[in-house]
């Protein structure tokens, strides 16, 4: 079975455009071991759609997103009936459908939108929960053709009911797999940890993937007791080093674990100016535990605001293990919270000296019940370190939560 998408619209060619329904696409066929060969963009273009419909021909699957629209440049209909050859119907219940969508918003329907009545002859069509433009599924011959609107939030709830049925048919299960996010740790020292794995299941079903200061292993597997096996043995090879399984990020486990206990956080950050604190932001509901941060890049700030000693900077310096536990002791305290984490370091590419070269970053996190406080040597660029030193923030955050 092979598997193709079109994203329909003379926007999606713009320079800076962004197409998202490719990869729900592609996120939802992997479900079922069944990977997209090509993702495509075309123009609101009838000739431009059927040339393109036919260099698809060979594909058994094709999945068309957008162009479903009422205007004159929304050209998806006309083009699929133009490609099989088959005349445009209308359908006097889909325009009773389309009223009845405006009447509940209180509104009367142009004769414009008349055309969203009209589908290829042969075509069933997919009902839209969200809006007007109905899908459009056309077998035949062994092969299909589904449309669906570009919007991504009516295209996402139309996907699953539009192929659930053409995944049954062709009885394609889905399969097991999940994702196991490792931090703390480096690539080289986890493939290391993992070779009583590969012996025993090799790697056609896994992945090693390094990037954003984390190791993600990928598992799959059609069979159920098959895949619980891997996961056991991964989890025996690289125990210490999992933060995460499955869909849950670092941040999600770090407000989870904060939630758990009661408690909240605030941040101190030097060097990350900011960095950090934002990507705990990414976490829906995080406001229930992150009070917030300071960025305490100049020492007066550090001492001002976060009460550091400045006899402590003098005989230490702003980078070092000693600075960063006083600055979380200090967000703790300014902003009210039970947790602080602090961070300073020498991102570069200037600042360093032979004691403390250009990548040293120090970490620490103060709560009611453990302090621990690390100090890192980073290689890379500046953005490169200040990336490192937020990912192993949230490892010794995440650990001393634990």
């Amino acid at each position: 079975m092979r598997a193709a998408f079109i994203a329909v619209g003379s926007e999606l060619l713009r320079p800076g455009s962004r197409e998202t329904n490719g990869g729900v696409l592609a996120g939802h066929l992997e479900r079922y071991h069944l990977p997209l060969e090509g993702r495509y963009s075309v123009p609101d273009e009838r000739d431009a759609l059927v040339r393109l419909l036919e260099f698809l021909d060979p594909v058994p699957l094709v999945v068309l997103s957008g162009g479903l629209g009422p205007t004159q440049d929304d050209l998806t209909r006309e083009a699929l009936a133009r490609y099989l050859a088959v005349p445009l119907v209308y359908h006097e219940e889909l325009w009773q459908d389309i009223r009845a969508a405006f009447a509940r918003w209180g509104r009367e329907p142009t004769e414009t939108n008349r055309r969203q009545a009209f589908l290829p002859e042969g075509a069933e069509p997919l009902p839209n929960p969200k809006g007007t433009a109905c899908g459009v599924l056309f077998e035949r011959g062994g092969k299909t053709w589904v449309c669906l609107p570009g919007v991504p939030a009516e295209f996402e709830a139309m996907l699953e009911p539009a192929l659930a049925p053409l995944m049954a048919a062709l009885d394609l299960k889905p399969i097991f797999r999940t994702t196991f996010r490792l931090s703390g740790c480096g690539e080289s020292q986890v493939e290391e940890n993992l070779k009583p794995f590969y012996r025993r299941f090799g790697s056609d079903h896994f992945t090693i993937l390094a990037g954003a200061g984390e190791i993600r292993l990928h598992v799959h597997h059609a069979d159920p007791d098959r895949f619980r096996a891997m996961e056991e043995e991964i989890r025996e090879c690289v125990q210490e080093w999992i933060a995460c399984e499955g869909e849950e990020t670092l941040e999600g486990k770090v407000r989870r674990l904060l939630l758990g206990r009661g408690w909240t956080l605030a941040a101190a950050e030097s060097c990350t100016g900011g960095a950090f604190g934002a990507r705990l932001v990414r976490e829906p509901g995080i406001s229930a535990v992150f009070k917030g941060g300071v960025t305490a890049y100049a020492d007066e700030i550090k001492t001002e605001f976060l009460a550091v000693e400045p006899r402590l900077l003098e005989e230490k310096g702003a980078v070092s293990p000693e600075t960063a536990l006083a600055m979380a002791r200090g967000a703790a305290r300014a902003f009210g919270t039970e947790v602080g984490v602090g961070i300073t370091g020498i991102a570069g590419p200037d600042g360093g000296t032979t004691e403390k070269p250009v990548g040293t970053v120090c970490i620490a996190v103060s709560t009611p019940c453990v302090e621990s406080v690390r100090r890192f040597l980073f290689g890379g660029d500046r953005p490169r370190v200040q990336m490192l030193a937020v990912a192993n923030a949230l490892d010794l955050l995440w650990r001393a939560l634990a």
